[in-house]
């Protein structure tokens, strides 16, 4: 396995580590869940950007932490 494959293997199972705990909590809130628009980590990262939108303040740590994927809103909405 080369380190670029290595590299994507980790960021994708973070990505859906975050996505699940944020998935979750907006299921036990009734607040609105966003499925991935692909398979890809950066697609499912968009999908816990998008839930964290309806989250002041997410009461459990994230292995990228909410302010990054805050940032990702701020990034797509800038394009």
């Amino acid at each position: 396995m080369s380190i670029v494959s290595m590299h994507h293997a980790v960021m994708k199972v973070t990505a859906v580590e975050d996505y699940d705990k944020v998935m979750a909590y907006c299921v036990v809130y009734g607040l609105p869940v966003f499925e991935p628009k692909g398979k890809s980590w950066q697609r499912v990262e968009d999908a816990t950007a998008e839930m964290l939108k309806n989250i002041e303040a997410f009461p459990k740590p994230l292995n990228r932490g909410a302010s990054y994927y805050k940032s990702l809103l701020t990034h797509t909405a800038s394009k």
